[in-house]
């Protein structure tokens, strides 16, 4: 998968973040940039190596850090949406183990790196995925999917409008395909020679990526994901702020004033009558 594939996605949801710019938008585009990033370097690296046989081996392994990164907030993400974040609730439950299982599976794949590159030698015939490290990334994958599953069907239960249950439901299934096709590939992966093994992995990998973060993209498109994203606090405080504005105008004030008649005015002989707007009963007596 070239850069330039997975770069079309990419511009698109630029323009869709400075359309909308909302905590669930941001954090996928900054997932998708890195991601864009990581490509940038590995052909960069690749492009080189092919012309002397060196290549940039430190931006190389940049790219393939980068790589790691955007794929694990790009987990994050799934994870706060399948609770229900942004969509069904503002305040996100259980911080710490949500955090907390993202920051262990993205240190477990860095630890995954740096066994395949400095323990595994070039010459067996072993890809990353058949060194314990990679089984450990792999159990943890399938553990979080089944707990996004969990979490995904806890947050359909509580909610009843149809157009956010539409999302949730598209959302959760095309996750768990992004979740599950890489413990199936790896599987696959020892039945294909060592020749061709490698080249088959990261092919399917930057394949099921870029589908992944193009059918996200278009889940998060701003005309359509208006419809069930909820606004933020600080969007939500400002719109308070302006009703309260709206009330205290003055056209509204002299709306709700009361004033007397030329007859109330002389039945009411000598003693003054004053009405005013309160907050509480809306007219006070003095």
């Amino acid at each position: 998968m070239s850069s330039k594939t997975q770069g079309s996605p990419d511009f698109v949801q630029i323009y869709a973040v400075r359309t909308q710019r909302h905590p669930v938008t941001k954090l996928f585009t900054f997932s998708l940039i890195l991601e864009f990033i990581a490509l940038c370097f590995n052909v960069l690296h690749t492009v080189k190596f092919a012309a002397d046989g060196i290549g940039f081996e430190g931006l190389a392994v940049a790219g393939d850090i980068i790589d790691i990164m955007s794929r694990t907030l790009f987990m994050l993400l799934l994870l706060l949406l399948a609770k229900g974040w942004a969509v069904t609730r503002l305040e996100l439950t259980y911080k710490p183990l949500v955090f907390g299982i993202w920051l262990a599976y993205g240190i477990v794949h860095i630890l995954l790196y740096v066994w395949n590159t400095t323990e595994v030698d070039i010459i067996e015939e072993i890809d990353e995925y058949q060194t314990w490290p990679g089984w450990l990334v792999l159990t943890l994958r399938v553990a979080i999917m089944v707990w996004f599953i969990l979490e995904l069907r806890n947050t359909m239960m509580y909610e009843h409008n149809i157009t956010k249950l539409n999302f949730l439901l598209h959302f959760g299934a095309s996750s768990l395909v992004w979740f599950v096709y890489l413990p199936i590939i790896a599987l696959i992966a020892l039945q294909i020679s060592p020749l061709w093994r490698f080249k088959f992995l990261l092919g399917i990998t930057y394949s099921a990526d870029c589908l992944a973060y193009c059918v996200m993209a278009h889940l998060l498109w701003p005309t359509r994901s208006e419809q069930y994203l909820l606004l933020s606090s600080s969007d939500y405080t400002a719109n308070i702020e302006e009703l309260d504005e709206f009330n205290e105008s003055p056209h509204v004030v002299h709306g709700d004033t009361i004033a007397l008649t030329t007859a109330e005015s002389v039945n009411a002989d000598d003693e003054e009558v004053i009405f005013s707007r309160t907050p509480q009963n809306g007219v006070a007596f003095s």
